[in-house]
C-alpha cells in the first residue's frame, strides 16, 4: 500500500524506504527495524534522512503518520467512488455505504458538530458501539485539553471546507471511552455543499514512535 508514496515533486520512496515505513507504522525501533531488514543502525538512520528529504517531514510520528494519510486517501477515494457510482441520488444511502465498507474508522460529522453515522471500526477504536456514537458532540472523543478551542475549528472547517490533516503534524489524540488517550492519524474531507454539507473524518490509531 505505499507503493505509490512519493514526495511534492513526485520522487518515488524506494522499496527500502517502504519496508523502513512499514516497520515504524507496526512500532519498530531503529535497532529492530535494522535486524529485520538484516542491515546496520546506522544505514536505518541514513534512510530516515533520505525520507526526511523526500516528504519534508522531520519527526518519526510525523512521516509515518503522513503516509498513513496517504494510504487513508486513497482507500478512502475508491469507496467514495463505488458508494457514489450506487447511489448518487440518496445521500443517506450513499454515507451509509461510505462507511460501512470504508477500511478505516470514520465519523460523519454535522454543522453543529455531533456525529451523524459511525461505523463498526470507529466504534472499536473509542470503545463504543457505533449506535452510541450518533448524537455525541466529536468533542467527546478528545482529550480535554483540546475541547476549548475545537468548536471554533468545526465552525471554520465548516466555513472554508477543505481537506485538513488533524494535528500540528498529522498525528493527535483521540478518547478513548476508559479514558485512555490514544494517538491516531486523522482527516477531515466533506461531502455536500451549503446545508447539506457535513465533515468526513477518517481515523487510524497509530503507534507512538521514539
Amino acid at each position: 500500500m505505499l507503493d505509490n508514496v512519493a514526495d511534492s515533486e513526485g520522487t518515488p520512496l524506494s522499496l527500502r524506504e517502504r519496508q523502513l515505513l512499514k516497520l515504524a507504522s507496526s512500532g519498530f525501533t531503529d535497532t529492530a527495524i535494522g535486524n529485520r531488514l538484516g542491515i546496520s543502525e546506522a544505514t536505518v538512520k541514513t534512510y530516515w534522512r533520505r525520507i526526511r528529504m523526500k516528504l519534508g517531514k522531520n519527526s518519526r510520528t510525523e512521516l509515518v503518520a503522513h503516509v498513513l494519510k496517504e494510504e487513508m486517501d486513497r482507500a478512502m477515494a475508491d469507496v467514495q467512488a463505488n458508494a457514489h457510482r450506487q447511489h448518487p441520488d440518496n445521500e443517506t444511502l450513499f454515507c451509509q455505504m461510505l462507511i460501512e465498507h470504508s477500511p478505516e474508522a470514520v465519523l460523519i460529522v454535522l454543522p453543529d458538530t455531533t456525529v451523524f453515522m459511525a461505523n463498526d471500526k470507529a466504534g472499536d477504536l473509542f470503545g463504543w458501539g457505533p449506535e452510541d456514537l450518533v448524537g455525541k458532540p466529536i468533542s467527546d472523543l478528545l482529550p480535554r485539553r483540546y475541547r476549548p478551542d475545537h468548536a471554533e475549528h468545526v465552525k471554520g472547517f465548516f466555513e472554508h471546507p477543505r481537506t485538513k490533516e488533524m494535528g500540528d503534524h498529522f498525528a493527535t489524540f483521540g478518547l478513548h471511552r476508559s479514558g485512555k488517550e490514544i494517538p491516531v492519524a486523522a482527516n477531515l474531507s466533506v461531502l455536500g455543499t451549503g446545508e447539506r454539507m457535513v465533515a468526513l473524518c477518517t481515523v487510524r490509531a497509530m503507534t507512538l514512535l521514539k
